[in-house]
Formats: C-alpha cells, structure tokens, sequence
C-alpha cells in the first residue's frame, strides 16, 4: 500500500505511481487530507496512478490535489493490466487540475471536488467487470469542466456488456460549446444497466449534444419526477426503461426520446422552442411535452392524460384518442398537427397574440 501524507512537487518530471503490483489483496493507494501531488509536465502522461495488477488485486485508489502543466493529462486506474476485481477511485476533495483525465475501474468511481480537464477530455468507466451495481457517483457539488469541442470531450460509461446494474448520479458538467457529453449504463450492450440520475448542477455544452443511455429492457430512466435532469445543449438524445425520460432545457434544443413499456418522456424547455425530432416513441406511458414544443407530425394524445396544466401530452402513434375534453374557461382549440392546444389567455394580452410560450399555455386534456 502507498499513503501519501504531505505535498509531492516533481517540478517538469511525470509522476507514476503503483501500487498492488503483485495482484494479491487489497494494497491501496491513499492520498490522505492536505496531500497533493504537482507537476509542470505536459505529457499525456503527466500523473499516472495506477493500482492492482492483471493477475488480481482488490486495492483502491483514493486521491485529492493533482495539478500538472498546460496538456498533461493525469490518469488513475484500478483496472490495471486488465484486472477486473479492483476497488473503487475516490476523488475525496480537492481539484484534479489537467488537460485530460482518464478514470477506470471495475468497482465504482466517485467524485467529490472539482474537475478541470482544461482543454482535454475526460473519460469516466465504471464497474468495468459487470458484475454488481457499482456506479459513478458526482457529489452535489462536484462537477467536471472542460473546454474541449470534440464528440469525446466528456464520455462517461458504466457496466459491461456482460452484466451489471450501476447507474450514474451526475453533478454539473460543462463542455466547450459544440462539444458532446455521452453518458450510458448500457455499456457494450448490457441490458441490466441503472438509471440516469441528477445530483445537481446541469448539463452544459452550448451548441452541443447531449446523449444519455440507459437499457430500453428494464426499470431504469433518465431524470426523475422530482429530480429532472437539466440541460442546456442544441441537441439532447436520451434512452430509457420503464423508468422513463425527466429533462428540462434551459434554452431549446432538439430532443429525440424513447422509454418502454409504462415510461413516461415528460420534456420542458425553460426559454427557446423544444422541437421533438423524429417519431415519438413511448410504448404505453405517452408523452408530456411543456411549453414552446414542437411536436412532429403523427404524435398523438395520450389517452390517460386528465388535466395536464402547461403541457402537451401524446401517446405513440397507432391509437387516436377517444375522446377530447375542452378545459373549462380555456379559449376555443388550435390544432398542431393531430394535436390539440388549447391557449390559456395570459393577463394584458388578447387571444390574437402570437402564439409563442410567452403569450399562451397549451393544456390539454382527454378523458
């Protein structure tokens, strides 16, 4: 085991440490309270930390303060030589200061300070054995921040194709604007993967996508009810179980969204016009699509929805609704598409006004 106890200063030198090299129990490495670790290296290879080896080894790596110079990056590994029985990375607190990083680990990885990876990427594997339901876990506070433009400037994955249920609990993340955030449990194909949930912070990366990915064949969802997930991105991809789909875009975007069986896709948009591409595909749980949406031709109301203030609720296609309810004291229907909106009149202004989120509220209702 190594346990580092005061500051390490390695000038414009890379730092390597290993640890459990000989694959048996688990010897950790342990960046203990007030530690840190410095380099002006500006090598892909600036902070190497790696731990167990092929052959076995359950030892963990717990790290804090790690800065290197402009394009190093700093990589931490559990999963050395392929080893899937190692332990957890624990970001305990503190910043992980470079212009790249690369987490991996066959148990969970947790992040409970800063991360930022200037103009590198970062990758994030998790429960790479897939085995168990270890996950990637970002502490309220926690985020990640890059300016990287790429489709891999944040990529985050949890479980194997082989099995596994982990989710991810997200903080904030920031990309450069056009970049991409990919964050899925359905890893190499796995269909037992966890939910994508929301720990604070949002999703930020401008211009953008965002793609969230959970198995279609089982409970899991991305956002809940309570605790949506929230983004600010051109494009937003997400996939789910029955668990369902809970997004709010801060400023419009493009959505494309399928939950199975029973799962809700419930969407808003705070500012900006929230346009669905593609057909909608819900299985029997519908859709509920907030103010300013755009709906494509083909959606159709869900025939449960009762009294969905400041939405629009469809079903897939196949089954028109039953019947349709006038809300009383609404103003007389529009149609869009096979929808109906109804304009809820907004104080000071008359029922001509554009139709825009700022002037009117579609609400929708089906017995």
């Amino acid at each position: 085991a190594i346990t580092l106890n005061g500051a390490i200063n390695a000038g414009p030198a890379p730092v390597t440490i290993q640890a459990n090299t000989d694959g048996a129990g688990a010897e950790s490495l342990t960046m203990a309270a007030g530690s840190s670790i410095t380099t002006a290296n500006t090598g892909a290879g600036a902070v190497a930390i790696n731990v167990n080896a092929g052959a076995g080894g359950t030892g963990a790596a717990t790290v804090r303060d790690i800065s290197t110079g402009p394009g190093g990056g700093i990589t931490v590994r559990t999963d050395t030589g392929g080893n899937l029985t190692g332990g957890t990375i624990s970001h305990a607190s503190g910043s992980l200061l470079s212009d790249g990083l690369l987490l991996s680990s066959p148990n969970g990885v947790s992040l409970s300070g800063l991360v930022n990876a200037g103009v590198g990427p970062v990758t994030i594997a998790a429960n790479t054995d897939g085995v168990g339901a270890q996950a990637v876990t970002m502490a309220a506070a926690s985020t990640i921040t890059t300016t990287n433009t790429s489709a891999n400037a944040v990529a985050i994955n949890v479980n194997a194709g082989g099995g596994g249920t982990g989710g991810a609990a997200l903080g904030g993340i920031t990309t450069g604007s056009g970049a991409t955030i990919t964050v899925a449990t359905n890893t190499g194909g796995n269909t037992t993967g966890g939910s994508i949930t929301r720990a604070g912070g949002a999703l930020d990366t401008g211009a953008g996508s965002v793609v969230l990915t959970t198995p279609t064949t089982g409970t899991s969802g991305v956002g809940t009810s309570a605790a949506r997930i929230q983004t600010t991105s051109s494009s937003v991809t997400a996939t789910a179980g029955t668990g369902g789909i809970f997004i709010t875009e801060t400023d419009g975007a493009s959505f494309q969204a399928t939950a199975a069986g029973a799962g809700q896709v419930n969407l808003a948009s705070t500012a900006g016009t929230l346009t669905i591409a593609g057909a909608p595909s819900t299985g029997s749980g519908g859709w509920n699509l907030g103010p300013g949406g755009v709906l494509p031709e083909g959606a159709r109301p869900l025939s449960q929805a009762k009294h969905v203030p400041s939405a629009i609720a469809t079903s897939p296609p196949g089954k028109p609704p039953r019947k349709r309810t006038r809300p009383p004291g609404l103003e007389s229907p529009r149609r869009t598409g096979r929808v109906r909106v109804y304009r809820r009149p907004v104080a000071g202004r008359g029922t001509k006004s554009p139709t825009t989120a700022a002037t009117m509220a579609p609400f929708v209702t089906w017995a």
